[in-house]
């Protein structure tokens, strides 16, 4: 028999000071986690999600593996007769940024589970789908996020713990993460063109500084950016915009890319920061402008030389026109969205609960799932779990366990639930009633079944958690009646956002 007596399981009522989220202070107070070490209920949790997931990965038709890589894997399939495939492995990973405040979501070693289809492309939709049921059944409002390579689902809170910036739509279901995200570009008016003409500019070094003293809009500025990818490359964007350096990146092959030195800038171009312009780099000198600029006209830029900036420069202007035309733009808040008329980009702070690459991988973290569920199903008085998530799904508490007669209820009526498929506890502890009260609140049973005083007249109070509704019903009706209240519990309702 399952008593709480005999679980490993200390709650507290003061709040952690070596946790920064709602969710790691919960899962530490309700005795969950401690130290970074999931305690029994907390393990309970996690294998009911990774049953949850297992689940929707058997309509797939997944088998599960216990190899260490993808790269394992791949040896395994020798020909094409033994596809279509679908594996999966749920282990242990290293987290690559570790940070002990932010409790699961960060942990050194988290568990994930990891799919693999080993098919066409034509089946990737089925993966996304896995993810998306996972998080529906869990009650969490997760955002699915275009990425450069596939998507990435996110919830999205502000926190120390956060560890991805997705830009959405309010109109649409447009969302991406802040590296791939698109705009839409609005096209300049066209004005007629006038003559270019170089005017001095001492001392200026940015873009604030030469559209005030020049009396310019930033947005009729042309900005260079000077980057190291292995070699020198030329980035051009307008004045008011942000080179998306992982965008310039992905369209140069490279990993990655970083700001060139201001000795860099000197060596490659022969003019320091703040002068660099485009219509006298030396030859040879790769040039990627941003297509928002190509319908510009009128506009300043450096002049190549110290101290000295053009204005009204139009392409075209001593034979040079960009070559190499890429979308070069961070995304920002209050752009135009890309998918919808009208719509507008806002940027919100998240945390990425799994990713797909490619179409064939996907990857769900599990441990910052478990944790995202406490930040989303929780109130004052603790966690909400999800009855498909809750460590047990109800909890019986006889108000005086030294009273023989009431713990002799609480144990016949654990049996019962027992019998009809419900996993349950009986609060035995020699504690008062008060604090048994507190304590199931705060672990977050569903359901709590109290054998008290009106025991003697054959009744027991049922109060279901994510209410706060209680009644009195009798003994012989309470295991139907906790199956029909587990059967429609009001789990907030979830929302996929995309």
């Amino acid at each position: 028999m399952s008593l709480l007596s005999g679980l490993l399981v200390r709650t507290q009522r003061e709040t952690p000071s070596d946790a920064d989220t709602p969710g790691h202070q919960l899962l530490v107070r309700a005795g969950f986690l401690r130290a970074g070490t999931l305690l029994p209920l907390g393990l309970r949790v996690l294998r009911r999600l990774e049953a949850l997931v297992r689940a929707e990965l058997a309509l797939l038709g997944a088998q599960e593996v216990a190899f260490g890589t993808a790269e394992a894997l791949r040896e395994s399939i020798r020909s094409d007769k033994q596809l279509p495939l679908t594996l999966f492995q749920i282990a242990q990973r290293r987290c690559e940024d570790p940070r002990p405040r932010g409790g699961l979501v960060r942990a050194a070693d988290y568990l994930a589970a990891d799919v693999w289809r080993f098919a066409d492309s034509a089946a990737a939709p089925a993966l996304a789908g896995v993810a998306d049921a996972v998080f529906a059944r869990c009650g969490l409002e997760v955002r699915r996020c275009e990425t450069f390579d596939g998507f990435s689902w996110v919830f999205e809170r502000s926190s120390p713990t956060e560890d991805r910036i997705t830009v959405c739509c309010g109109t649409c279901r447009y969302a991406a993460t802040s590296p791939a995200a698109r705009s839409r570009h609005l096209p300049a008016a066209p004005e007629p063109r006038h003559p270019r003409r170089k005017v001095p500019t001492p001392g200026i070094r940015t873009v604030a500084e030469q559209a005030e003293l020049l009396n310019l809009p930033a947005s009729q500025i042309v900005k260079t950016l000077v980057v190291n990818a292995g070699e020198p490359v030329v980035a051009l964007v307008r004045g008011d915009r942000q080179v998306n350096l992982a965008k310039l990146a992905r369209h140069l092959g490279r990993e990655a890319v970083e700001p060139a030195t201001e000795a860099e800038v000197l060596e490659w171009t022969g003019v320091p920061p703040g002068f660099v312009g485009p219509f006298s780099l030396p030859a040879g000198l790769r040039v990627v402008a941003d297509h928002r600029i190509s319908d510009l006209g009128n506009f300043s830029t450096g002049a190549g030389e110290p101290d000295m900036h053009w204005v009204n420069a139009n392409w075209g202007d001593d034979g040079f026109t960009p070559a190499e035309w890429a979308d070069l733009d961070l995304a920002g808040s209050g752009d135009p969205c890309p998918q919808c008329d009208g719509g507008s980009l806002t940027i919100s702070p998240g945390t990425e609960l799994a990713f797909a690459q490619g179409d064939l991988h996907l990857s769900i973290g599990l441990t910052r799932t478990l944790q995202t569920v406490v930040e989303r199903h929780h109130d004052s008085d603790g966690i909400l779990w999800p009855p498909a998530l809750a460590p047990y799904q109800a909890v019986v508490v006889p108000v005086n366990a030294q009273d023989p007669d009431l713990l002799r209820g609480a144990t016949d009526l654990y049996q019962g639930l027992l019998a009809a498929g419900i996993e349950a506890v009986v609060d035995d502890r020699d504690e008062r009633a008060g604090f048994k009260f507190k304590d199931a609140d705060l672990i977050g049973f569903p359901l709590r079944l109290t054998v008290g005083r009106s025991f003697a007249d054959g009744k027991v109070e049922i109060r279901l958690r994510g209410t706060g509704e209680s009644s009195e019903i009798a003994v012989s009706e309470a295991i139907e009646d906790v199956k029909r209240l587990l059967a429609g519990s009001p789990t907030r309702e979830p929302v996929l956002k995309r």
